[in-house]
């Protein structure tokens, strides 16, 4: 690695760790994609290798992505709305969040190479500007929650023959969360804290032939250290035995691309979050998992550019009877439509770049008061959220 190489890759840890990491929960709290590529593909991008970031989606890849340099940022809008009961919407405030990410990779021998990854962990933001909009007997106060976290991934892959690879990767979490609100009545007070987890990352990618690559991966829960009011805000979890730390929940899947032709190549994956692995999930915000649907095509325009359309579908992983629970977490999206583009700069570098609309959607169920939360009779309680996005990144092969 030259000199311009590391100072690259350093600016990009740099502006990871000092930009405001955005709360950018699109499948429940995680983002819909990694890398520029693999987000105009609706996120799809386990079985292929087409940027320095594809080593995120599966470690494999980087056999295939390896002497490359990358750095990309996404702009993320998300509105969203809660009702907690009234019949009456109270709107979030912070809508604009900007979400960077960046890489390298190189090789070590003929049959192995590695690459440092750093990219959005995922998170969830609301910002209500009135406590007193959800109970009249609360103070006029800001309430909100800002859950925001990166991680970075050393990562190794091994070529097993000319046509297969295995790859791992090592995930260290890094996690801020920071609320605000009046204290009582079972919001959360003033309260910031940070920490730390890790947890692991393997993948297999192989070429099944002259136009199909297939790729596997599994992903292990990210083990986050608990924060030190976590208990205050999930009202006596720890006292029914449960764990307080609010991990990234495990998760698998497989891709597959197929070259139909000259200019069209189709990308899917399937992944399965277990978001009921988490106590905090499963028992303080009542989510279940989630099964997250990601298919994409890419038209060849020829003279190194490309469009890029992408469908992504999860449902959401909130249950009817926890949506008075997710007031401050409203991850309730499911469809996604991506549009993306690819332009070759010259023989090396090239930009990739995408835009993202989520579509509103609205879930109601069970409203709640106090603390710990107990069901209004006769009372629904509702949540809403539409998105949009745009990202763009540098990729450089050296």
């Amino acid at each position: 690695m030259n000199m311009l190489h590391k100072k690259l890759i350093s600016m990009t840890a740099v502006a990871c760790m000092v930009t405001p990491l955005a709360a950018n929960a699109t499948n429940g709290i995680l983002p819909f994609g990694n890398g520029m590529v693999a987000h105009g593909f609706g996120g799809a991008g386990i079985a292929n290798a087409s940027e320095t970031m594809s080593g995120v989606d599966n470690p494999a890849l980087v056999s295939n992505t390896s002497e490359q340099w990358t750095i990309a940022g996404s702009v993320f809008m998300p509105y969203r709305s809660a009702d907690p009961g009234s019949g009456t919407y109270v709107e979030s405030e912070s809508n604009f969040f900007i979400v960077p990410q960046g890489g390298y990779t190189s090789n070590i021998s003929s049959t192995m190479d590695y690459g440092v990854l750093l990219y959005a962990m995922g998170g969830m933001n609301t910002d209500y500007p009135d406590a007193s909009q959800f109970n009249s007997l609360l103070p006029a106060t800001r309430v909100g929650m800002d859950l925001s976290g990166l991680v970075i991934a050393p990562t190794l892959s091994f070529k097993i023959d000319d046509s297969s690879s295995i790859g791992a990767s090592l995930l260290v979490g890094y996690a801020k969360l920071e609320t605000e609100g009046p204290g009582v009545g079972g919001f959360p007070g003033n309260e910031s804290d940070t920490t730390t987890g890790y947890g692991f990352k393997l993948g297999y990618h192989v070429k099944a032939g002259e136009s199909t690559t297939i790729g596997v991966i599994y992903q292990s829960v990210i083990d986050m250290g608990e924060m030190s009011f976590c208990d205050s805000i999930f009202a006596g979890l720890k006292a029914t035995g449960k764990d307080c730390s609010i991990d990234m929940p495990d998760q698998y899947g497989v891709g597959v691309t197929h070259k139909l032709n000259k200019t069209w190549m189709l990308v899917a994956d399937i992944l399965q979050v277990n978001w009921s692995n988490v106590d905090v999930f499963a028992h303080g915000f009542a989510w279940e998992d989630q099964t997250i649907y990601k298919i994409g095509a890419e038209y060849d325009m020829g003279g190194g550019n490309a469009l890029r359309f992408g469908y992504n579908y999860g449902k959401s992983p909130i249950k009817d009877s926890g949506v008075g629970l997710n007031l401050l977490a409203p991850a309730v999206t499911e469809t996604h439509y991506v549009a993306g583009y690819g332009m070759k700069l010259d023989s090396k570098s090239e930009l990739n770049m995408y835009f993202a609309y989520v579509p509103e959607t609205e879930q109601s169920g069970t409203a709640y008061q106090g603390s710990p939360p107990t069901p209004i009779p006769g009372a629904t309680a509702r949540v809403k959220m539409n998105q949009y996005a745009l990202g763009v990144g540098y990729n450089v092969r050296f």
